[in-house]
């Protein structure tokens, strides 16, 4: 959006009407997918591998040595065996699953918490607001809005910088912290940070920047879990060489990503590079929510169809 605001000849209202039109609309998008979603079909193995890779994330690594992250989470001073989720998600599925696997939850945390070091949940936050209350969607900084005018309009930079954004809605409610202002307290009381599912880029920058600050302290790791493609063809010397070349580039460029995002100086990099883990196609949440019958006619399509005769 940034990129294609040179498309609107400078007209910062219409950069406005256009970016809000996309906000109503994705709003509805998201709305219609969670609809979708036949919870009924959630079955209890779904819910059991979604405890554990909540729990025992450290189970699913395949190429980082776990023991390490155990004994640190164990070892570390202080540390109360509390786990929080910070979700840049504007849906209501991630908080639906924890409330309806809440027993299995309990009951994992009380037999695993010896060995995982959990004994209880915390805070569970939307960032980024939720569908149909402040979505916030945009960019993190007025540099990356390209259209010079369009980028200095006062309108523009309330709207679509999200942190500015944030401090609207946050000033909307004053005597209650937003999940955004709370969220940065759980980063900073953190031991670990596992990041799952996010690009690591330029937009989040509001982010990575307090989660780069939080990591140059003794004893902290972040884990990155993203995704890197298919596995070598388990036959050929070729293809071995090829995906350890594909698994180390992406890695790298995680990092890299990462750390380019942080307010990190040449000598904060070099002394905390090694504190970031990145681990590559992990079976984390190995599970799709069931959708509903996509044969079946909802009232929207009938409506449509109603129409169209």
């Amino acid at each position: 959006m940034g990129k294609k605001s040179t498309c609107f000849d400078s007209k910062a209202e219409d950069f406005i009407e256009c970016f809000s039109d996309f906000v109503k609309n994705f709003n509805e998008y998201l709305e219609r997918e969670c609809n979708n979603i036949d919870w009924p079909k959630v079955t209890h193995d779904m819910r059991v591998e979604f405890v554990n890779s909540l729990i025992c994330f450290r189970d699913k690594f395949n190429t980082t040595l776990s023991k390490p992250i155990a004994n640190l989470v164990r070892c570390s001073p202080g540390y109360g065996g509390k786990i929080s989720f910070l979700q840049f998600n504007y849906t209501d599925t991630f908080e639906r699953l924890i409330r309806t696997s809440e027993s299995i939850l309990l009951s994992r945390i009380k037999q695993t918490e010896k060995n995982y070091g959990v004994n209880s949940l915390g805070e569970n936050l939307q960032v980024h607001g939720k569908i149909g209350k402040y979505p916030v969607i945009g960019v993190s900084d007025a540099s990356q809005i390209l259209d010079k005018i369009i980028r200095e309009n006062q309108s523009v930079i309330d709207l679509f910088i999200k942190p500015n954004y944030l401090d609207i809605i946050q000033n909307k409610t004053v005597n209650e912290l937003i999940d955004a202002r709370k969220a940065i307290n759980v980063i900073e009381s953190s031991t670990i940070i596992c990041i799952f599912g996010a690009s690591i880029g330029d937009t989040d920058k509001h982010w990575w920047q307090p989660i780069g600050e939080w990591l140059k302290e003794l004893d902290k790791r972040l884990i990155i879990f993203d995704i890197c493609g298919e596995d070598d063809d388990g036959f050929s010397p070729q293809s071995v060489l090829q995906r350890r070349n594909e698994v180390a580039n992406k890695t790298q460029l995680l990092i890299d990503n990462f750390i380019r995002n942080t307010s990190w100086t040449e000598e904060d990099a070099n002394n905390n590079r090694d504190k970031i883990i990145v681990e590559l196609d992990s079976k984390m949440f190995d599970f799709k929510l069931p959708k509903k019958n996509e044969d079946m006619l909802d009232s929207d399509k009938i409506e449509t169809m109603l129409a169209k005769i």
